[in-house]
């Protein structure tokens, strides 16, 4: 809003300086042609040098019309040339049209019309010229396109009032445009926020109901039904852990996100995340310290964070390669580092991975799914807890990302 106040300011102040240099413009030709035409005057009937160009003949009628009060015989063909040749010596090339007064008929005589320029500007010419009361021999001179003649002198004026405005709508539309991104965005979240929160609630039953039947001695004694239980529990619990990433990513949006921080173990959390893929089939290497690794942070977005990077790492690495999960540390600060040998990630893609809802292009495979919000939320909580991310990747190699946090201060 202060940048719009700004620029309007700025166009409103051009325009009233371009006014005013056109004013100034204006009574500098006026004044140029009163002493032009007083020039003619004197060189065609000897007018005394003693009189000024406003006290003599010479009366201004109005912005582009001027009649001269000479009170003798006007010759046309001498008029023109000193016309033309004062004009031209003041420095004035605008077109002008002249007329003479003939008393006996009483009417204005039109002249001529003397061209300077080759552009042929719109304005019509006036054929017949206004009188002038109380005068008897005298002529008319307009300059019918006086005020496109003192524009195209100010031309640097004119451009940067343009050039100015071009800012100015530019501005707006940026501006309406940004606004209305960000009722789209608005309207968006909430659209997710109620998907999610309608989602918890049957996943929340549904979570019940399956640790009921996995624990009764029918399903227990009976192995195949046992085992179709078990993966529908994982799924289960896999989109629970996605609505709750929806839900956490919402938190993390708002400016008043609260978040719970004390001290945890990051190397029990590692230990608790692996088992729980244990029933995945996939093979998960964790290499820690024997010690616990403490570092102050909020416990739920640890654990949704650190889950997204391994969940990623199993979606987009072969089933029969290893992720491993390395926690070491170095000079008061925890380096985890989660490794696979997947598909890996181009480098034009590297730089928008962090982006909301942004997905890596898979061509005709639609096997992996999700929302693209899994690295977004990474890199909220990274940011809300200070963390430094970063993220290395060769296509059909796999890909590294180094999570590097600041140890608790009474680490041991």
């Amino acid at each position: 809003m202060t940048g719009m106040v700004i620029i309007i300011s700025n166009v409103v102040i051009q325009i009233y300086l371009l006014q005013m240099v056109f004013d100034e413009n204006q009574k500098k030709f006026s004044q140029t042609i009163q002493v032009a035409l007083f020039d003619v005057m004197r060189k065609m009937y000897g007018y005394r040098e003693g009189s000024s160009p406003e006290s003599g003949p010479v009366k201004k009628v109005s912005n582009d019309y001027y009649v001269v009060d000479v009170n003798n015989d006007i010759n046309a063909e001498i008029l023109e040339y000193y016309l033309k040749k004062e004009l031209r010596n003041a420095g004035i090339s605008a077109d002008f049209e002249y007329g003479i007064y003939d008393c006996e008929t009483d009417r204005m005589v039109y002249g001529n019309y003397v061209r300077h320029s080759d552009v042929a500007f719109s304005a019509e010419v006036d054929t017949l010229l206004p009188k002038y009361p109380g005068l008897v021999y005298y002529f008319g001179i307009r300059f019918p396109h006086q005020a496109n003649y003192i524009f195209a002198g100010q031309k640097i004026w004119v451009v940067l009032t343009i050039v100015s405005l071009i800012i100015l709508v530019f501005f707006i539309y940026v501006v309406f445009m940004l606004l209305r991104q960000k009722r789209f965005s608005e309207l968006q979240r909430d659209f997710v926020n109620n998907m999610a929160h309608e989602f918890k609630t049957p996943l929340t039953a549904s979570k019940i109901a399956l640790d009921f039947i996995i624990n009764s001695e029918t399903v227990k004694g009976d192995e195949k039904l046992s085992k179709y239980c078990k993966i529908i529990a994982m799924q289960n619990n896999h989109l629970n852990r996605q609505v709750e990433r929806i839900l956490q990513l919402s938190v993390s949006e708002k400016k008043s996100t609260s978040v719970n921080m004390h001290v945890i173990d990051l190397a029990t959390i590692l230990d608790t995340l692996v088992t729980s893929y244990i029933n995945t089939g996939r093979k998960i290497i964790l290499q820690k310290p024997d010690k616990p690794v403490k570092i102050f942070a909020d416990e739920i977005h640890t654990i949704n964070a650190l889950g997204s990077i391994i969940d990623n790492a199993l979606k987009y690495s072969n089933p029969d390669t290893s992720v491993r999960i390395s926690l070491d540390i170095s000079e008061g600060k925890a380096v985890l580092e989660i490794s696979d040998e997947g598909i890996g990630i181009s480098k034009s893609d590297l730089k928008k991975i962090f982006k909301k809802f942004y997905r890596v292009p898979s061509g005709d495979i639609h096997n992996v799914k999700g929302f693209g919000l899994g690295l977004y939320y990474v890199k909220q909580v990274a940011r809300m807890h200070g963390w430094k991310i970063q993220i290395k990747s060769n296509m059909g190699v796999g890909t590294d990302i180094v999570l590097v946090i600041k140890l608790f201060k009474n680490q041991t």
